[in-house]
């Protein structure tokens, strides 16, 4: 069965968001960016949410780069991307 693009971008953002972006550990760690909610569920992301994070995961600036301190693959920078810009 194939997956939706809701149900990809929940597992891409739980995989590698979550760990400073979720519901819990946004006001410390996540600079108040908040992208799951406590029912595990993609928050509501803006449109300048959206370009905000394309320009975040994309970027070659290790200062602004997304996520913080880890590496994201190529293929699942690319899904996210795609799957973002199709909201």
């Amino acid at each position: 069965q194939q997956q939706t693009s809701a149900e990809r971008l929940t597992l891409l953002i739980t995989k590698h968001c979550s760990s400073c972006h979720d519901e819990a550990k946004s006001k410390n760690f996540g600079g108040g960016l908040q992208l799951l909610t406590s029912e595990r569920k993609v928050a509501q992301l803006t449109p300048e949410l959206l370009g905000e994070i394309i320009d975040r995961v994309s970027t070659k600036d290790p200062k602004r780069a997304m996520p913080k301190g880890r590496v994201m693959s190529e293929s699942d920078k690319l899904e996210l991307i795609s799957v973002l810009v199709q909201k």
